[in-house]
């Protein structure tokens, strides 16, 4: 790369490109070649951001659980069984099952198709059964849905 030269991609060289492509393509294939650059943008501009170990135990130790409560469940949930967005939003009631101090929580509708078993536990320096128990105290006992989040 030569030096000097920048790597950013702004919205006038996005602009730019495009109204050139304008002159030469039609709208179908406009739209394909700017689906294309958003997924190699996203790729390249590091969007997606890798939560460190001490990141989270900060969050957990100093973010109120007045506000992020619900995130602290769903990121202690979500890394003790490694879970995909799509998994956690289908969790229900159900699929948590607690167990003295572990709970055990069980995903019917995973990728591969198979059910998924993991435990949250109550040691270390993440209490999730804790959190969990905060949280599950919250919900009115009138609500009639399943899902957990």
């Amino acid at each position: 790369m030569d030096e000097g030269r920048s790597t950013d991609v702004c919205e006038e060289v996005l602009l730019a490109y495009f109204a050139d492509q304008a002159e030469r393509y039609n709208s179908s294939t406009l739209w394909s070649q700017y689906s294309r650059l958003k997924g190699s943008l996203k790729a390249y501009d590091n969007k997606s951001k890798v939560l460190r170990r001490e990141e989270m135990l900060k969050f957990f130790k100093e973010a109120p659980d007045e506000k992020f409560l619900m995130m602290k469940v769903v990121v202690a949930f979500g890394v003790a069984g490694a879970c995909r967005s799509e998994e956690m939003h289908k969790l229900q009631i159900t699929n948590i099952q607690e167990e003295g101090n572990v709970l055990v929580v069980t995903l019917p509708h995973t990728k591969p198709h198979q059910k998924r078993v993991f435990t949250v536990l109550s040691e270390g320096c993440v209490n999730g059964v804790e959190l969990y128990r905060k949280y599950a105290a919250l919900r009115p006992s009138k609500v009639t849905y399943s899902m957990y989040f």
